[in-house]
């Protein structure tokens, strides 16, 4: 479900005779391989808690949409803000899939390489990924058609 703000953003974003296809948010982990260090050491200190917090209250406000001309991520930063990011529909426009047990998984448009961060772009730890994979690739076989 979009909040009014985002219902708001989309709509000025959007181009005319654009339609949404599909629109969701990263599944929340509770604990899993990568959290658990953390989580056991929280136990020992429970300022650690605030990470894990920080990071669930920022996948909570980042939203995916699917359009029938291009994908849009609107990511939430760590304190107020959102960055957005675009790609149009265009073959091969998912460099990779990652898909998980129970359906999760992340389709990574962007790999950004940095000094000390790298960071995947897109689809990160959505339900049903193949899914969304599928309708990914008909809607840009849709578009590209001659």
């Amino acid at each position: 479900m979009m909040t009014q703000d985002e219902q708001t953003r989309l709509k000025t974003e959007l181009l005319p005779g654009e339609e949404v296809l599909w629109q969701g948010r990263p599944q929340l982990p509770v604990v899993n391989s990568s959290t658990l260090p953390l989580f056991l050491l929280s136990l020992l200190c429970p300022l650690l808690l605030v990470f894990p917090l920080m990071q669930q209250r920022r996948l909570r406000r980042t939203l995916y949409v699917l359009t029938d001309r291009r994908i849009l991520v609107y990511r939430a930063n760590w304190w107020r803000g959102v960055q957005r990011h675009a790609w149009p529909l265009e073959p091969g426009i998912i460099t990779s899939r990652v898909h998980r047990p129970g359906g999760r998984g992340d389709l990574i448009m962007e790999y950004t390489y940095g000094r000390r961060v790298s960071e995947d772009k897109g689809f990160l730890n959505v339900p049903d990924a193949m899914c969304i994979a599928r309708l990914i690739d008909e809607a840009e076989k849709k578009l590209n058609c001659p």
